[in-house]
């Protein structure tokens, strides 16, 4: 109340805000008082992140974001209208424009002030599922220049003057070790991908050639040893992992690496096989009257082809398939569905089955592959293993999966998915999802260019222990199951 009270006692300076227009709308400024202080005690992390990523790094509004107030006041607005209309979330979000990585986005990412802090771009140990992704895409280094761009601006491959620009001193030039596949030379990448930081090139050649003095950043893949003997100065050499750490090598006394690019979270720049981005963080599932159920017939599937996994996970699905049936196809079952006839394979989950076995190689820290993220994109419901509940939880749309270590046994889990089968309404909410957001691109070429341009790390971001440690030391977990 007495909030409320101050607010009215200020209504002068809350109508230079805006907020007495939403007042006078809704026809009373009382109202509109107590909206204020609703809206006032949201965290901005409830607003779409691509908005919240031009906020300075402690959240609070600097003088350059004053504007964000007037599209936040709307935001609030068309939620409070989405409350007498739940049955389609997606109308109140219609009026927003989404940012330049979503499918016809066209939301474009401000340059940050000289003044402000850093944007949350660099891992924070207060936030560990944050994957910085959205604020990276969104980031505009200091003075930087951009210009944005149509998502229909046609992109010409071959123009030798765009992809190796000449004597410009703000181009930044990236030496690429090992093997890289779709791959474009020179500034290719990052006009083709639109970047909105795109003063980048990118060639490949050997860390140890000539070449390497001079680039601005050296990148190593699957691997690190050593880096050259000479190094010029402020160059940046960058590892880039998308393996786990149980098939990758890092050399037990390497020195030198400045950025990780690996799947983790706690990487600088995360690489992760899918992002999946809300369209509004307060809209997370959509009722709809689609029964997922129908013709389905058959319960469990599983495509696999490594049967002898560090997580046991042949072990399990053979003990969950004597509680239910679990067909696995593939060298590790008595099934066949051949890789080259992918779609078909996924065609048949979509009308066959219930569910379908995402279990991951190993049981790593982050690690979640396109195993679970195929299953997403069609209609059956993922059961997972390997990254923890947690992780899983940051990284999939709400109530998506079944998460192995959520029962006590294989028979438990068992007896829980045949509940589910069973009952239309359960099994049709891990679908709600479906309609709140989408899986985008991360691009990773435009978030590395937008990193190299930025000001240098802060100290408290700086990492405290050496690449093995953080990359290998308690990173996965071998399970020998008793199951």
């Amino acid at each position: 109340v007495p909030s409320v009270l101050q607010c009215l006692s200020n209504r002068v300076s809350l109508w230079s805000a805006g907020h007495a227009l939403y007042a006078a709308e809704k026809g009373a400024f009382f109202v509109g008082c107590l909206l204020l202080h609703v809206h006032l005690a949201v965290k901005h992390t409830a607003l779409p992140p691509w908005m919240t990523a031009n906020l300075g790094q402690d959240g609070r509004e600097g003088r350059k974001e004053r504007a964000h107030r007037i599209m936040e006041r709307q935001i609030f607005r068309d939620r409070e209208e989405a409350d007498h209309r739940h049955d389609d979330p997606a109308s109140s979000l219609s009026s927003h424009k989404l940012p330049w990585f979503f499918t016809n986005g066209t939301e474009w990412p401000r340059p940050s002030s000289k003044l402000s802090k850093l944007r949350n771009v660099w891992p924070d140990p207060q936030s560990p599922h944050d994957d910085r992704i959205v604020a990276q895409l969104m980031y505009l280094p200091p003075g930087y220049k951009a210009q944005p761009k149509s998502i229909n601006t046609t992109y010409k491959p071959y123009n030798d003057e765009l992809q190796h620009p000449r004597n410009d001193s703000s181009m930044k030039t990236i030496l690429l070790d090992g093997s890289w596949y779709d791959f474009l030379d020179g500034q290719a990448l990052f006009l083709r991908d639109r970047c909105p930081v795109d003063q980048c090139r990118v060639y490949r050649g050997s860390p140890s050639s000539r070449d390497a003095e001079s680039a601005d950043a050296i990148i190593f893949k699957d691997g690190y040893v050593s880096g050259p003997e000479k190094r010029k100065d402020n160059q940046l050499w960058i590892v880039y992992l998308l393996e786990n750490p149980l098939h990758t090598f890092i050399a037990e006394h390497s020195t030198g690496i400045n950025l990780t690019a690996t799947y983790r979270k706690d990487s600088d720049i995360v690489t992760p096989y899918e992002r999946f981005v809300l369209f509004d963080p307060l809209v997370k599932t959509i009722k709809s009257n689609h029964d997922y159920r129908q013709n389905k017939t058959k319960m469990v599937a599983w495509f696999v082809s490594n049967c002898y996994a560090s997580n046991s996970r042949l072990e399990y699905a053979r003990k969950l398939g004597e509680y239910i049936q679990v067909d696995i196809y593939g060298q590790c079952g008595p099934l066949s569905c051949p890789r080259h006839q992918s779609e078909q394979c996924y065609q048949m989950l979509d009308m066959e089955y219930f569910f379908y076995l995402s279990f991951e190689n190993a049981n790593c820290k982050d690690y979640i592959t396109e195993k679970f993220f195929n299953a997403l994109r069609h209609n059956v419901v993922p059961v997972v293993m390997g990254a923890s509940r947690e992780e899983y939880r940051a990284a999939a749309p709400y109530n998506s999966y079944i998460h192995v270590d959520d029962f006590a046994s294989p028979k438990e889990l068992a007896e829980y998915l045949r509940l589910l089968s069973s009952n239309r309404s359960l099994y049709n909410e891990y679908f709600e999802w479906k309609g709140t957001g989408e899986f985008v691109n991360t691009y990773f070429w435009c978030r590395l260019c937008a990193m190299l341009h930025a000001p240098p790390r802060p100290a408290d971001k700086q990492r405290r222990t050496s690449i093995r440690e953080w990359w290998h030391d308690g990173a996965c977990k071998t399970v020998n199951r008793s199951v």
